[in-house]
């Protein structure tokens, strides 16, 4: 596989997981799992795999190195987070807008450093989703430390199990012992997300290696057998998720789902069946192309009809139907319109904010 092929299965997932988000915190009725936590676990060990397989440089791993990378993505999502915060003060009362609380969470929320406080509060303050893009943004951070680690690709073979065990030791230290030993938030907290992106990255290496070994293997099946086998695959995978999410609800750690995604990803990155097709086709790639967006947006405009349409007289179907149409024609304006002009700004309010502090 070309490494520059767009990954489509992977994309498509993504895309299938916001849909799971937005049906868990719209109207209707949810399903006997939490989907939250599990697209959640999903989304971290899913940017990991595709942040590995989008980079090639692994020489150095800087502190300034980190922060240029940061940046780069900071220029990308803060805007959109920044129309997120602007649509959710819309939804608060006067009252609550005016207060001293709204202020300091305000101003932790717009820097992003929201999901370092282990009050609900506060990392779930104006619009909820944000706290995503405040653990993201320590993953970025580390992103060249972690691709130097592995750099040699046999050292996943024991940073794998390593990391796996820290982020499984410090979830059942937090239960078992709440605020003894630990004192993380197992949804938020950025640590433990950053383990989740770094076995997600370290799959990335693992599937590179694999699919290198499929290519040089001199006997290829023909590519019909290998579009039914990836089939097979990408539909029992789907089916064992599903039910996994239900049946295991109340047994398995997210420690354990965690480890789960990795496989499926792993499996699925192969993009080599039926399902692999469907995510390719141009509805889901329109869709994919804004998926950060629309993640972004969903919860402030969920807030915005809660206000102002849902004592109407709706039923729970018509709104999430509103409500959907209207986050998607938010995130496809913002998308087309909005982006680069806010890229742009936001990149020379940075560039001028570097030099006035270092000068």
């Amino acid at each position: 596989m070309n490494k520059k092929q767009h990954l489509y299965s992977l994309s498509g997932l993504k895309v299938i997981a916001i849909w799971l988000i937005f049906w868990l915190h719209s109207w209707l009725t949810n399903p006997p799992c939490d989907l939250g936590a599990r697209c959640c676990e999903f989304f971290f060990v899913v940017s990991g795999f595709l942040v590995y397989y989008t980079q090639k440089d692994t020489s150095s791993c800087t502190w300034g190195d980190s922060l240029r990378y940061v940046k780069s993505k900071l220029v990308s999502i803060w805007p959109m987070h920044l129309l997120g915060f602007i649509l959710s003060l819309c939804s608060m009362p006067l009252s609550n807008i005016f207060s001293q609380s709204t202020l300091i969470r305000g101003v932790i929320n717009l820097l992003l450093l929201q999901s370092w406080f282990n009050i609900e509060t506060v990392f779930f303050s104006f619009n909820g989703p944000s706290w995503y893009l405040s653990s993201l943004l320590f993953c970025y951070l580390l992103t060249p430390v972690l691709l130097r680690m592995i750099r040699n690709r046999r050292k996943v073979i024991i940073y794998f199990p390593v990391v796996f065990f820290v982020r499984y030791f410090i979830e059942e230290t937090q239960f078992y012992y709440p605020n003894t030993y630990t004192d993380f938030n197992i949804h938020v907290s950025p640590v433990l997300r950053m383990f989740e992106f770094f076995l997600g990255m370290m799959i990335c290496s693992v599937w590179r290696t694999l699919t290198e070994h499929l290519k040089d293997k001199s006997v290829k099946l023909p590519v019909n057998i290998t579009f039914i086998l990836g089939s097979v695959v990408e539909v029992f995978l789907l089916y064992i998720t599903a039910t996994l999410f239900v049946t295991k609800q109340n047994s398995w750690g997210r420690a354990i789902f965690v480890l789960y995604f990795c496989f499926f990803v792993l499996l699925f990155a192969f993009d080599s069946g039926i399902v692999s097709r469907f995510f390719a086709t141009k509805p889901m790639r329109w869709f994919a192309a804004i998926q950060l967006e629309f993640f972004i947006f969903h919860i402030p405009v969920i807030n915005l009809v809660n206000v102002y349409v849902a004592p109407h007289g709706f039923t729970s179907y018509e709104l999430a139907g509103i409500t959907f149409t209207i986050v998607l024609v938010i995130s496809w304006l913002y998308h087309v319109f909005l982006k680069k002009p806010a890229e742009k700004l936001t990149a020379r309010v940075l560039h001028e904010l570097y030099h006035w502090i270092t000068s």
